[in-house]
């Protein structure tokens, strides 16, 4: 039971856990649910243990599907701006990307939903949708047992902090202190986060749709960015 909520570059959760003891008791624990790295954070609602391997794994295919927005600013590999054919193509790719990861994600977050940020955007995944959303849009994710409420009052122009507290009021499940995170905080991603993202997908054999041809016309834009060699590398997947 928790609440986690996004609005305008911030993220923040309460800190109420359940957690069942070995006896089939469930107790309340205060822990964290909101996760910061450099240049990522992600908040987690549901049931998901942060002592897992696999939740690891999950949070480096949330990262990958993080894509900066910020395409024109980057350069190929001989100094060269990107061509608008060549942008439309990575954009491709991070749509398929996206389908994939999160069709994978659907199978092992094992109920936990997730709202992710980087810089430049933030991401919210349930089990019924997958939903971007840029900092200067005036709109807000809310996750969690609190989530109807929290989103009234959001929706009625209510800070992400005043939105906390009208939520404690009718849910005993939403507990202080509240951890919070500032997207302008993060540190920017660039190209680099596209090449991670391609690792990924080898290394977890997540299939696209459109299959081989599709991604042989796009291999050719990642060759001007990274090398021949890298992507000749990241093929075999």
């Amino acid at each position: 039971m928790t609440l986690v909520i996004y609005k305008k570059g911030v993220l923040a959760a309460d800190s109420c856990s359940l957690v069942k003891t070995g006896h089939g008791h469930t107790v309340m624990v205060k822990d964290r649910k909101v996760f910061e790295m450099e240049d990522f954070a992600v908040g987690l609602t549901g049931e998901f243990d942060p002592d897992r391997i696999q939740f690891e794994e999950n949070i480096r295919l949330l990262r990958s599907m993080m894509i900066p927005r910020n395409m024109e600013e980057w350069s190929t590999k001989a100094g060269e701006p990107l061509t608008p054919k060549q942008i439309e193509g990575i954009k491709v790719y991070c749509v398929l990307l996206g389908q994939a990861a999160y069709k994978y994600l659907l199978q092992n977050l094992s109920g936990a939903h997730v709202i992710a940020m980087t810089r430049t955007h933030a991401l919210m995944i349930s089990d019924e949708d997958m939903v971007y959303l840029e900092p200067h849009q005036d709109a807000h994710f809310a996750l969690g047992s609190g989530a109807r409420p929290a989103n009234v009052a959001l929706s009625a122009g209510k800070s992400v902090s005043e939105a906390f507290r009208i939520c404690a009021m009718f849910d005993s499940y939403i507990r202080a202190p509240i951890h919070s995170i500032q997207q302008k905080k993060l540190k920017p991603r660039g190209a680099e986060a596209l090449l991670e993202a391609m690792q990924l997908k080898r290394d977890l054999s997540l299939q696209f749709e459109g299959g081989i041809n599709l991604l042989n016309k796009i291999f050719p834009i990642f060759s001007a960015l990274f090398g021949e060699e890298v992507v000749n590398e990241l093929k075999e997947a």
